[in-house]
């Protein structure tokens, strides 16, 4: 059983329950285990700085810490198992904890890599994803009458993008009915809940998941008989280009065939502000494919 702290509301009330803060390794190292984790900014700030994208804590160590040679460690941390209060002061990208951070918080320590110069670089985490089979994912959704935009790199490889999508991000309607639909082909496909940042979803929750027709059931990336599957269901963060819901989407959506089917995708410029927006190193790989969307040669 895990001797994680209870939390209520679960973890899907909470935008991202992920965050980060940058330390130096020595200073971790030299922390005593038993006890929750202080740094000098609880002291002098009185709160702890957190951020919840990897490119921002890069930015955080370039402004803040480039010219210290010492090395770093980025600490990942599950929010929904603080015990010290926290909250947003003004920009939903960097949480604040007042207080320490409980241990069982702290779900992985990872050396930050480094240029020569200094330079932070985003960690990457290995993508352990299986492949999605898009068009018999799109069928049995279709089949079942689901109303729903696809988004993400699926989204731009179906609108003739090179790159290879490692998931199927879909955005769907949050109707009651529709949610019944897509939960029910949810259960026909086996889903569970993905094992993927450590503090997202714990072992427990996973094997307890149910397919049932709620954002928090349905808030998730899926493993699935035919490969990962993301619902997106909520904002992705506070910035315009992070809202990839279904009525935003629909609008603009164009239709693209998929097996003598028409599917509907979301347009290239949203894909490209959504997808360039979060600076994940990936994603910024394929920055001139998801440019050439939205600016195609004549």
């Amino acid at each position: 059983m895990s001797s994680r702290v209870a939390y209520d509301p679960p973890v899907t009330e909470l935008r991202n329950p992920i965050a980060y803060h940058l330390v130096p390794a020595e200073i971790w190292d030299a922390a005593a285990n038993a006890e929750p984790f202080r740094v000098a900014s609880l002291d002098d700030e009185g709160f702890i700085h957190l951020t919840h994208g990897m490119a921002d804590l890069a930015d955080v160590g370039n402004r803040y810490y480039r010219d210290d040679p010492r090395p770093h460690v980025a600490l990942t941390i599950a929010l929904r198992w603080l015990t010290s209060p926290w909250r947003y002061d003004g920009d939903e990208r960097f949480p604040h904890v007042y207080g320490p951070l409980d241990r069982g918080a702290i779900t992985e320590v990872r050396p930050i890599p480094r240029d020569s110069d200094g330079t932070f670089r985003p960690i990457e985490r290995p993508d352990n994803r299986l492949p999605p089979d898009i068009p018999g994912l799109l069928a049995r959704l279709l089949d079942a009458k689901v109303d729903f935009v696809v988004v993400g790199s699926a989204g731009a490889a179906l609108l003739g993008a090179e790159v290879e999508p490692g998931d199927l991000d879909i955005s769907p309607d949050l109707e009651p009915a529709n949610l019944a639909r897509l939960a029910a082909v949810l259960g026909e496909l086996d889903a569970r809940p993905r094992m993927g940042v450590p503090g997202w979803i714990t072992e427990e929750e996973r094997a307890a998941w149910r397919p049932e027709p709620t954002l928090e059931a349905l808030d998730y990336d899926f493993d699935t008989a035919l490969g990962d599957l993301d619902l997106i269901v909520r904002p992705l963060g506070p910035k315009p280009s992070d809202d990839l819901a279904f009525a935003t989407l629909i609008g603009n959506a164009r239709l693209v065939d998929v097996g003598g089917r028409a599917v509907r995708v979301a347009d290239a410029e949203h894909l490209a502000a959504s997808k360039l927006g979060s600076r994940r190193p990936k994603d910024l790989r394929v920055g001139d494919e998801l440019e050439r969307l939205v600016t195609p040669n004549d």
